[in-house]
């Protein structure tokens, strides 16, 4: 065997063994929470839970993105999907903005992005990732 083949079988035996995967597994889902108080979706990061919440301009997952929230890195950095309102990891990292939910709408629900000193925008999020306060 040579060296180049060793390497990567020990590389990809790392990667398989540590979990090191940017795919959602469904089992660790952490989903945003709906605030009975004033509606506000809120979601704090869990290392231990995924989480790829967009946020999209139409009730379609083929729609424009208008924000991010994920525990990933690479999803992250950057803000590789040119989210007009920007990516995070947490509801807590988003600065002058905060995420109000409005109703259900099929397999969606309707929010809105609220901004100091701007017109709301209205957006739609998949409801597998949301939750409602008790």
């Amino acid at each position: 065997m040579n060296l180049k083949y060793i390497f990567l079988n020990l590389l990809a035996t790392c990667i398989f063994t540590t979990g090191y995967s940017q795919k959602i597994k469904h089992d660790y889902n952490q989903k945003a929470t709906v605030l009975k108080e004033d509606s506000t979706i809120w979601l704090t990061a869990n290392m231990k839970r995924d989480h790829r919440i967009f946020g999209y301009i139409k009730p379609d997952t083929n729609s424009k993105k208008m924000i991010l929230i994920s525990i990933f890195t690479n999803d992250i950095k950057g803000n590789p999907f040119n989210c007009p309102f920007g990516s995070y990891y947490q509801t807590s990292d988003m600065k002058d903005i905060a995420i109000k939910f409005i109703s259900n709408k099929g397999s969606f629900i309707k929010a809105k992005i609220v901004k100091k000193d701007s017109t709301d925008t209205q957006i739609y999020i998949l409801k597998k990732w949301i939750e409602f306060e008790n």
